[in-house]
C-alpha cells in the first residue's frame, strides 16, 4: 500500500504559532520570616531604646551649637588678622569649640551603637566646655574689674574728664561684672545639668543591652529601622 503525501494549498496562510504558556504566579513562602514573637521583641526594643535615642538628639543639638560658635570664633579671628590684629583668644576659643563639637558628635555615634561608655564621653565633654567658659569669663571679668578702663588714657591726658568719664568707667565695670558673672552662673547650671543628664544615660544603655535580644541590638546598631 502506497502512502501519498498530503499537499497543502500554497495560497493558504501558515498556521499561527502556539500561544506562550501563561506566567505562573509567584509562590508564597511557606512561612513568614518573622514570627509574632519576633515582632513583639522589636516593638519592645524600640520603646526601650527611646531614652537613648532622645539623648542622641540632645547630643546632635549640642554638637551643632558648638560647631556654629566655633565657626563664628574662627571667622572673627580671621577678620582680625585681615585688619592687622592677631586675636589669640578668639583663635583658641574657636579651636577648642571645634574639638568639643567633635566630641559631642563622637559621643552621639557611640550612643547610637549602644556603647555604655558613651555617657562618660558626653558627660566629660560638657564638663570640659563648662571649665573653658568659666576660665574665659573669669579672665574677662578680672580684666574689666582690675584692668585699665576704656577711658583711663583720656582721663590721664585731661584731668577735667575724670568726673564724666570716670562714671562711665564704673558703669563699664558693673556691666562687665553682670555679663561675665551671669555667664559663669549660667554655664554652671546649664552645662552642669547637661553633664548630669549624660552621665545618667549609662544605666539606660545597660538596661537596654541586658533586656534586648542580641539580634535586635545588632539590627539597631546597623541602622535598620525597626
Amino acid at each position: 500500500m502506497t502512502l501519498t503525501p498530503t499537499l497543502t494549498d500554497p495560497r493558504q496562510p501558515p498556521p499561527p504559532p502556539p500561544a506562550p504558556p501563561a506566567p505562573r504566579a509567584p509562590r508564597a513562602p511557606s512561612e513568614a520570616p518573622l514570627t509574632d514573637e519576633h515582632l513583639d521583641q522589636l516593638a519592645c526594643a524600640k520603646l526601650r531604646a527611646g531614652k537613648v535615642y532622645k539623648a542622641c538628639g540632645v547630643a546632635t543639638v549640642n554638637g551643632c551649637i558648638l560647631a556654629v560658635f566655633s565657626g563664628f570664633s574662627l571667622l572673627f579671628a580671621l577678620l582680625a588678622v585681615m585688619f592687622g590684629e592677631f586675636d589669640l583668644i578668639g583663635l583658641g576659643m574657636g579651636a577648642a569649640l571645634a574639638m568639643l563639637a567633635w566630641g559631642e558628635f563622637r559621643g552621639r555615634a557611640m550612643l547610637r551603637r549602644f556603647e555604655p561608655r558613651a555617657s562618660h564621653v558626653l558627660g566629660w565633654n560638657q564638663l570640659s566646655l563648662m571649665a573653658m567658659v568659666i576660665v574665659y569669663a573669669a579672665w574677662m571679668l578680672a580684666s574689666a574689674m582690675w584692668g585699665p578702663g576704656p577711658y583711663d588714657e583720656a582721663i590721664a591726658q585731661e584731668s577735667m574728664l575724670a568726673g564724666p568719664l570716670g562714671s562711665i568707667n564704673d558703669l563699664h565695670r558693673i556691666i562687665s561684672a553682670a555679663i561675665y558673672g551671669g555667664l559663669i552662673a549660667g554655664t554652671l547650671i546649664f552645662q552642669g545639668l547637661n553633664s548630669l543628664y549624660y552621665f545618667t544615660r549609662r544605666k539606660h544603655v545597660e538596661a537596654y543591652l541586658n533586656e534586648t535580644p542580641r539580634w535586635v541590638v545588632e539590627l539597631q546598631r546597623r541602622g535598620v529601622s525597626v
